[in-house]
């Protein structure tokens, strides 16, 4: 098994030296005379034209066009998004056309622990993807029954128009039951709140810092899973964010580069018993080897430095390593690093397919596609108590279908096969990376 995942890393590596091909640039050259929006009943014009790079009296290109036309699709609320221009001589008149989403989904919360009701959780969720037109967010969810819960968040983009300062603020609170490793069910508490400042620099940067206040509460202290003995941890948590951002498409990107480092510090405080320093730095690098192939790399990494990290901080497989075909929860640890390849072919190229019977517009225009793959992926999970070189490497390889689907939603169906000689099947949302 580990043979073959070698023969398929190989493969993959050929394919990075093919990616190095010279590509022809066919744009053609307008001197812009003019720029008009359409289809925007809801999301300000504003917000549309600060992603383009195009401007009355610029130079005109097709990769200009296509930068601009992705930006505005990346920003999540749009069906569908088309820039064309009439040229007139060396002048050419822009039109941005947009077909906007449904933006306000509600969303129910129902659980059961058991088939015993009287462990029943339920309550109702509601986002409100671009409130006030100004492509802000809010969403507020609130539940009850066995476990109860509640949280509101809200995120504005550029506070001001003249401006590129980003707000973010999130409060929630959930009490709730869970299993430990030995099957143990306990009640665990958790109340955190958080603000965060940034600023957007260009198209594709960001940097944003955050000041957190988090409660962790375990009413059974005889289970040992906070590090303060009296069962409950307060700490401030302060935080170093940077992004550099410059996929084509974010939902599933084919070109462009990506890179995401965080630092962070929780226990900021003399008196808190919570004292670590967290570093994480995800990469990720796209390329077309040609017209219709795409390869994608990643290499990313988490590791921990202070006082003991708190057992609900640990990292399980799911959350951050992303080695498919094992048992994810089988895997937890404090530190992490791993790296992925994908070879990403479309059987469906994307495409908009419009719905004529159906008379509201934010459902009569959506996005499909098809893509299969091939990956192989790599990666280790540790405890700083162990000794780096006996923890083993976990890999696989495989392959998939995924399909692309409206508003955004990646399905992906995968068979791997990983290093154990196990093969697994499963079927998850989201992007792989």
């Amino acid at each position: 098994m580990t043979r073959r995942i070698l023969y398929v890393c190989i493969v993959l590596g050929f394919t990075v030296v093919q990616a190095f091909a010279d590509k022809p640039d066919t744009t053609a050259r307008f001197v812009v005379r003019s720029i008009r929006i359409d289809g925007n009943t809801v999301t300000r014009s504003r917000v549309i034209t600060r992603e383009m790079s195009l401007h009355v009296g610029d130079t005109l290109s097709q990769t200009t066009l296509k930068g601009d036309r992705d930006r505005i699709y990346n920003l999540g609320l749009f069906n569908k998004v088309t820039v064309t221009h009439a040229d007139t001589a060396a002048f050419a008149d822009l039109l941005v056309t947009v077909v906007e989403r449904w933006y306000i989904f509600p969303s129910p919360i129902l659980d059961i622990k058991t088939r015993d009701l009287s462990t029943l959780s339920y309550g109702l969720g509601v986002t409100d993807q671009n409130f006030l037109g100004r492509n802000e967010k809010l969403s507020a969810s609130f539940g009850t029954g066995y476990d109860r819960s509640a949280s509101l968040t809200y995120q504005n983009p550029r506070l001001t128009d003249d401006d590129d300062i980003l707000l973010r603020t999130a409060f929630s609170y959930r009490d709730s039951h869970t299993l430990a490793n030995s099957n143990i069910e306990f009640e665990q508490i958790n109340r955190s709140g958080s603000l965060s400042l940034g600023k957007r620099f260009g198209f594709f940067q960001t940097l944003i810092g955050t000041a957190g206040y988090q409660l962790w509460q375990i009413p059974d202290t005889s289970l040992g899973r906070t590090v303060s003995p009296d069962g409950t941890d307060r700490f401030i948590e302060l935080g170093l964010h940077y992004t550099y951002d410059a996929r084509n498409v974010r939902e599933y990107p084919t070109d462009g580069f990506y890179l995401d480092a965080t630092a962070t510090n929780d226990g900021f405080s003399s008196e808190s018993t919570i004292k670590t320093f967290t570093c994480a730095a995800d990469i990720r690098w796209y390329t077309m080897v040609n017209e219709n192939v795409a390869l994608a790399l990643r290499g990313f990494g988490s590791l921990v430095a202070g006082g003991v990290v708190p057992v609900y901080h640990d990292l399980f497989l799911s959350s951050r390593l992303g080695v498919r075909g094992y048992n994810q929860r089988d895997y937890q640890g404090e530190d992490i690093v791993g790296g992925s390849a994908e070879v990403r072919v479309p059987l469906i190229s994307p495409r908009f397919i419009t719905f004529n019977f159906l008379n509201i517009h934010q459902f009569n225009t959506m996005r499909f596609g098809v893509y299969a793959s091939l990956f192989t992926d790599v990666g280790k999970l540790w405890y700083r108590s162990d000794s780096f070189g006996n923890v083993p490497w976990l890999a696989s390889a495989g392959m998939g279908i995924h399909f692309l689907l409206p508003y955004s939603f990646v399905l992906r169906t995968e068979l791997s096969f990983n290093a154990l000689g196990q093969a697994r099947i499963a079927a998850t949302g989201g992007v792989p990376f």
